[in-house]
């Protein structure tokens, strides 16, 4: 029997909860949505490939480092270019469509 995320009120309580993250707010985790459809919010979650992921957009400087899809630029927390498609690659000008891949242009 799981806690609801959204009945919990501190951060620490939060973050032991695997299926729950703490953004201001406890909330499912975005990992814990298993289709596109249902890989919520927008703000906080993403579909890459086969799974929901939280947005690199969301994480402070501590955390963006410790995660390899994430890197700083200009003091935000912004996706690696290598983990876009090339649909959503052109969309940043720090990346470009080439050789198959993005990459950083």
């Amino acid at each position: 029997c799981l806690t609801p995320c959204d009945t919990i009120t501190c951060a620490e309580a939060c973050g032991k909860a695997d299926q729950c993250m703490w953004k201001g707010k406890c909330m499912e985790a975005c990992g814990s949505f298993d289709s596109q459809a249902t890989c919520k919010p927008f703000d906080k979650c993403l579909w890459r490939g086969d799974k929901c992921l939280e947005g690199c957009w969301t994480f402070g400087a501590d955390t963006c480092a410790k995660d390899e899809r994430c890197r700083m630029v200009g003091g935000t927390c912004k996706d690696e270019c290598w983990t876009m498609a090339e649909g959503e690659c052109g969309k940043h000008g720090r990346c470009m469509w080439r050789s198959g891949k993005c990459s950083m242009a």
